[in-house]
């Protein structure tokens, strides 16, 4: 989350409106000795924000973080730096096989299956033309995500892209294996 040759201010300038595009409320910001400090609300939510620079570049902090707006600060953030999921995939896409532009089916799993739960293997199809708003809404790593964040996202997903789940029971699982 840091950005080189910027002082504090020029990194809230530029966050701040990132922030209010995704509906989030930035209060003015209070400058300190060695940071700049805001509160960025969300419905059920709230955080603070500290900017402060050092010699490896401008950073931001998150502190106290209530509900989602922590995640979605990060998830502005790192639309600022340029990390976001449709330019991370279609520069991959691009370098690996030509398709840049291309739609994508995601999918990821939890758990073992063998013995002590089940596996879940989930999997979602994104059209091209939609992977701008899901870097929108914030989606990303599900490590970087809360239970709350994961179980939104997930619920708005599910309605508006083709989707499935398949939960392996460990006696199947391991009769597959």
């Amino acid at each position: 989350m840091k950005v080189q040759n910027v002082t504090k201010e020029q990194y809230f300038d530029r966050l701040r409106p990132l922030l209010r595009e995704r509906g989030l409320g930035v209060s003015h910001p209070t400058s300190h000795k060695y940071h700049l400090q805001f509160v960025v609300t969300c419905p059920g939510g709230e955080c603070m924000v500290q900017i402060f620079e050092s010699k490896k570049g401008t950073h931001a902090r998150i502190l106290n973080d209530v509900g989602d707006c922590g995640e979605e600060v990060q998830a502005a953030v790192e639309r600022m730096l340029g990390r976001s999921v449709a330019n991370a995939t279609a520069k991959a896409n691009k370098s690996k096989d030509g398709l840049e532009g291309a739609s994508l089916i995601g999918t990821d799993e939890s758990g073992k299956g063998d013995y002590f739960g089940p596996l879940v293997v989930a999997g979602v199809y994104v059209p091209a033309e939609a992977l701008g708003e899901m870097e929108k809404i914030g989606v990303r790593d599900s490590k970087k995500l809360t239970d709350n964040r994961a179980r939104t996202l997930a619920e708005y997903i599910e309605s508006k892209f083709e989707s499935s789940v398949v939960v392996l029971l460990p006696q199947r699982y391991n009769e597959m294996h």
